[in-house]
């Protein structure tokens, strides 16, 4: 690895446990095949990179977006799934709009990730896609619902930060 690729490796990978960090917020078009550039910084310059789309429904504050999260990160997610008790209702509709809904996509040779059309349909993205990093995942938008949430984020920073 040559240094200029160990200060990359660092700043996406800022705890050193291997796993991958994602950070920053950037706006790519969206192709006739709506096809998406992945940041190249979040795949490490690889291609075959593999990420589970989930699509995050609307909340009171915030309007529906995809999450999108590597694999080590999507175990970890059920692993807390299956803790979760059989008998809880909430529980099994998660389960089951998790299991039914997330689809896996893969980076090709040039590090683009194909977008299903139901997906993108769901979320509002046809021209343009933003991609924000979540730390552990990052999310797709469309520019104006990223617009709306980015508003209502500066609303609550200092909220926000008071966490930690």
């Amino acid at each position: 690895m040559s240094p200029t690729d160990t200060s990359n490796a660092n700043a996406n990978n800022a705890n050193g446990d291997g796993a991958q960090l994602f950070v920053s917020r950037f706006e790519n078009k969206v192709d006739e095949k709506r096809r998406i550039q992945i940041p190249s910084a979040w795949r490490r310059g690889q291609t075959g990179v593999r990420y589970l789309l989930l699509p995050a429904p609307k909340r009171a504050w915030r309007p529906a977006c995809v999450v999108a999260m590597p694999p080590q990160r999507f175990a970890s997610l059920v692993q807390e799934l299956r803790q979760m008790r059989f008998s809880d209702d909430r529980a099994d509709s998660l389960r089951r709009l998790l299991a039914t809904r997330a689809c896996e996509v893969e980076t090709d040779s040039a590090g683009r990730i194909c977008l299903p059309e139901d997906v993108a349909k769901s979320v509002d993205i046809k021209e343009r896609v933003v991609l924000a990093g979540m730390i552990d995942w990052f999310e797709l938008w469309s520019p104006e619902r990223f617009a709306q949430v980015e508003a209502g984020d500066d609303e609550r920073s200092s909220e926000a930060f008071s966490l930690i």
